[in-house]
């Protein structure tokens, strides 16, 4: 086995170190690099940060002058032995020589310098806390001077090193003005004695000293500076020490420590609950931008979120944090008075704000601003002008739209993944809810008897704290069942505390406040995405939501300002798709629904389904079938809600989306839920053309579920009838293949292939490529089960034909894959094995699952036959998994892979469980009504009479009886299990 990297996804996973030992990680997996020239290599490629290095500056680093007459060889064979160690991705070949197909933030020295020259410029802003934290995370990453020597690199070696020099340098200088932190004198020494030549290491010992009360000892330390830099170098020391001297001896003011900021910001009543990933990005942001504004929609948290936030860095403000309450002013213009009685100053003109503010390092916090946008921008902008050291931290349901402004949208609470204990005591939401909910009954406790009442309760509240909080209020009560009872039923809530304020005083006023806040084309593009109850595109959004004020023009910025008012959410994935928070949908679906225009918008999500479902029915003749039933999937919910409608008011349309949805329903192994549709559909007065088509669906699904064959040409009797009356001629044969089907099913199978000749006579006449090809498959079926195997395959060959000729991969595999079963059969084993392969390539490149599921045990079954057991277990595995992630547990085929497993596990001497599963299979043949005769792996009953003869009747009676009380998803997991612990390594 491999050792080297995995060269999949290079770029985005593997680290690179050269700081110390040089190595390369791959998620983990650690390669140590040794010879100096390879390692020399290695850092000359990372110190580039991923961009090209020439074959040229290659061996001028690495050989310099030394170079010898070979060395482009040499390099080549450097370049090999890593490539070959690391994986042959890793180092890219360019035009002129290579790169490190690795990202700059995954070098350790790339990162190292970035980080350093990054607390640099925060010192020199004065953003000592933000400036420590960075200056940390760069000296963590230092392990040692790079392993290279005596050549052209140690010069790049010697930077590096001076760079953490600076680094521990400038990190003792930001701990040193961080009024939150003990001064650490013994670094301070250390540092001098590291750079006993730098007056700026000196001044930071001096002061640190003085301002830890020990006024001789910074003297002393002056002192002792002025001897080492004269008997050394010859030099006084410069002007700046010389003042720093005179400033301690006096006690100058000015040289006063770093003082804890006066914070006045809002208490309150109850603890802080999640948010604190939250917290610390709007910190760092602030570290760094002088305007940080956060949105989102109304209970999201956001004043408490831009409180915590400013106590986190309040000591990069020594001249104080001010908190400007803003959702109880009406007049923007006396917003410059309420700034001002804030900092205590009584200026009441931005000129005068800005002169009593001057080069103050101030935060200002001006909270609840949507109301007042334009004016806050207008007053915000000017100070941000007139005092170089002022930040602002905004709040706001919408954005300043303001150019130096950095918009933080803030989300939801993270929800329960699972119905566990565990998921809800990981997850924000779910403690936020428990923690308020005990505020109103102390009993409430966390534990699997409400584990999955407390998951559901925040699932459906999408994590928003307000409405957690609401609901958590009514504890005292309700217990928490009531709530999620009264949840579903939409009860509106209110707010009783009386500290709360009154845009929060239910969920419904403070999203109506959010909405209002918005522009009218973005409240318009709101109101119409309640139409979706899945997530949609931004094509989806645009066929279905455009209209009036919502153009090709607007539409981009109206989605904007929605995603940076946290009104909408982005759902990773390709295509992105865009859903409203749960408490938003419910609102926006009220207004939709008194807005007007809500016919005209449901009409149009519902064209849209039609169009997403007329693509699953065309599905089976198209090569595009796993990514047009992944459309469904995506649309689900809008699926589901369209034929409830149908089935509320129009029955005809429930029965056009049956007829739509056969292939998806089918693929996805959903035969409860089609019938349950059709029984609908049948009610109405239908049209023939469409009584017919109803009917061949209903026949197809009693067929595809195994229901009695009586059902299935009771359908397709009619079908064909009505059809026939209509003089539908290629549709007719459609309906003759079912009943062929259902005489095949009864074991009927002279009469089926006189059908299904029948059926090939009219798709020929007709030109029906698609209806010639499925004839001929089911033509050769049931002359595979009369034995007639040389005319089976000569349909088989016909079919093959058709389906090339129309281009259906998937056809062709089916077709493949029924020639391989007949070869097996014909005891031509290699011929059925090359066959099984050829049908597995063309659907692994389609990558149906349900497909490839069973192309897995029929490649297991022609490998088995050709007395391959490695190959057979490792292809039997595969299919049992793919069917147990996609519950594919009621396949006609699971029998048969049940059956397989049973005889490469008793050939492995794993008799119980070849006995146990063999139960499994016949108990599962029964229920799901697959006949015996179905394919499978010959000498079933062999395998039985030996096991019956080693382990006696008893005993394997015993294990066929149980086996017989699983079910298919136990049955194939004791598969899986039996054959995984005897896979080959």
């Amino acid at each position: 086995m491999s050792t080297g990297i995995s060269t999949v996804g290079v770029e985005r996973r593997v680290h690179v170190r050269v700081l110390g030992q040089p190595e390369v990680d791959d998620d983990g997996h650690r390669i140590t690099v040794r010879g100096e020239r390879r390692q020399a290599v290695l850092l000359a490629l990372a110190l580039a940060g991923g961009d090209p290095v020439t074959r040229d500056h290659l061996i001028e680093r690495v050989w310099g002058d030394d170079a010898p007459s070979t060395v482009s060889t040499s390099l080549r064979v450097i370049i090999s032995q890593l490539r070959r160690e690391l994986g042959a991705q890793l180092i890219e070949t360019t035009d002129a020589g290579y790169r490190l197909a690795a990202l700059p933030s995954h070098i350790d020295a790339i990162e190292f310098g970035r980080l350093v020259e990054e607390g640099r410029a925060l010192v020199g802003a004065g953003s000592f806390r933000a400036a420590r934290t960075a200056l940390h995370t760069a000296l963590s990453l230092w392990n040692g001077v790079p392993a290279v020597a005596d050549v052209p690199l140690a010069a790049d070696v010697d930077e590096l090193t001076r760079m953490r020099s600076d680094a521990t340098f400038l990190h003792a200088q930001a701990d040193l003005h961080c009024a939150d932190t003990p001064i650490n004198i013994a670094v301070l020494e250390n540092l001098v004695d590291d750079r006993p030549y730098d007056e700026n290491a000196w001044a930071l010992l001096m002061t640190g000293l003085f301002w830890a009360g020990r006024q001789a000892d910074a003297l002393e330390a002056f002192r002792a500076a002025q001897r080492t830099l004269r008997d050394d170098l010859g030099i006084d020391p410069g002007p700046a020490l010389v003042d720093l001297e005179t400033a301690i001896l006096t006690q100058d003011p000015r040289l006063a420590p770093p003082a804890s900021a006066r914070v006045d910001v809002p208490g309150f009543t109850t603890p802080f609950v999640g948010r604190d990933r939250d917290v610390a990005h709007v910190a760092e942001r602030l570290s760094r931008e002088r305007l940080v504004t956060i949105t989102g929609i109304g209970g999201a948290g956001k004043t408490r979120v831009a409180a915590e936030a400013a106590r986190v860095s309040a000591a990069d403000f020594p001249g104080g944090v001010a908190f400007v309450e803003l959702g109880s002013l009406t007049d923007g213009l006396l917003l410059p008075r309420r700034i001002a009685s804030a900092l205590d100053s009584r200026s009441e003109s931005i000129d005068g704000l800005g002169e009593d503010i001057g080069s103050r390092r101030v935060l200002i916090i001006l909270d609840a601003a949507e109301h007042l946008a334009h004016e806050t921008a207008h007053v915000i902008s000017a100070l941000l002008e007139r005092c170089p050291a002022l930040s602002a931290l905004v709040t706001s349901r919408v954005p300043l739209n303001l150019r130096c402004e950095t918009v933080y949208p803030l989300d939801m609470l993270d929800v329960p993944s699972t119905d566990t204990v565990d998921a809800c005591a990981a997850s924000d939401a779910a403690q936020l809810l428990l923690r308020r909910a005990t505020t109103a009954d102390p009993t409430v406790a966390l534990g699997s008897h409400n584990a999955t009442t407390v998951a559901r309760i925040c699932q459906l509240l999408d994590g928003h704290p307000l409405a957690l909080e609401l609901a958590a209020a009514r504890c005292g009560v309700l217990s928490l069942d009531d709530v999620l009872d009264q949840l579903r039923s939409d009860a509106p809530w209110r707010a009783t505390d009386r500290d709360r304020p009154t845009r929060q005083r239910s969920l419904s006023d403070a999203l109506a406040w959010t909405i209002g806040a918005l522009s009218p084309t973005a409240r318009t593009l709101l109101i119409r995405l309640s139409v979706f109850r899945d997530p949609p595109t931004l094509d989806g959004i645009r066929h279905v939501c455009s209209g009036g004020r919502v153009t090709e023009e607007t539409l981009v910025d109206a989605v904007d300002e929605l995603l940076t008012s946290a009104m909408l959410r982005v759902v990773a994935g390709d295509p992105r798709r865009y859903r409203l928070p749960g408490p938003v949908h419910s609102i926006a679906q009220s207004l939709l629904d008194a807005s007007g225009e809500e016919v005209d918008v449901r009409a149009r999500g519902a064209e849209a389904v039609g169009h997403l479902l007329e693509g699953a029915r065309s599905a089976v003749a198209s090569p595009d079938q796993a990514t047009l039933f992944a459309r469904v999937d995506a649309h689900i919910n809008d699926v589901r809600a369209a034929l409830d409608d149908a089935q509320r008011n129009d029955r005809a349309a429930l029965a056009v989306m049956c007829v739509q949805l056969r292939q998806y329903w089918t693929a996805k192994r959903l035969h409860d839920e089609a019938r349950t549709r059709l029984d609908a559909a049948f009610a109405a007065d239908l049209a023939p053309a469409l009584l017919a088509d109803l009917l061949e669906t209903s026949a197809w699904f009693h067929l595809d579920a195994g229901d009695a064959p009586a059902l299935v040409i009771r359908d397709a009797t009619r079908c064909r009838d009505i059809r026939e009356e209509l003089g539908d001629s290629a549709s007719v044969a459609t309906a003759l293949m079912l009943l062929g089907a259902a005489a095949s099913h009864e074991g009927d199978h002279d009469s089926a292939a006189g059908v299904f000749s029948e059926a090939l006579v009219i798709a020929r006449r007709e030109g029906d490529p698609v209806g010639i090809l499925r004839a001929s498959f089911n033509l050769a079926l049931a002359q595979q089960k009369l034995g007639r195997l040389a005319a089976a395959d000569r349909a088989l060959v016909d079919a093959l034909s058709a389906a090339r000729r129309a281009r259906l991969r998937t056809f062709e595999a089916l077709v493949l894959e029924r020639r391989s079963y007949i070869a097996a059969e014909d005891d031509a084993p290699e011929l059925a094995r090359s066959f099984a392969h050829a049908a597995q390539t063309i659907r692994t490149e389609l990558g149906d699952q349900l497909e490839l599921c069973r192309s897995f045990w029929s490649v297991a079954l022609s490998e088995h036959a050709v007395n391959e057991h490695d190959g057979a277990v490792t292809n039997l595995i595969s299919s049992i998994r793919i069917a147990q992630e996609h519950n594919f547990s009621d396949a006609w085929w699971v029998p048969g892979i049940l059956e397989l497993a049973a005889t490469l596990l008793e050939s492995d001497g794993a008799l119980l469980s070849a006995a146990r599963l063999l139960g499994a299979a016949s108990a599962l043949r029964d229920r799901e009504g697959v006949g015996p005769g179905t394919q499978t792996v010959p000498g079933l009953e062999q395998l039985r009479a030996s096991l019956k003869d080693v382990l006696g009747t008893e005993q394997f009676t015993s294990e066929h009886t149980a086996g017989a009380t699983q079910t298919g998803p136990d049955a194939l997991a004791l598969a899986g299990e039996a054959l995984g612990a005897r896979a080959p390594a």
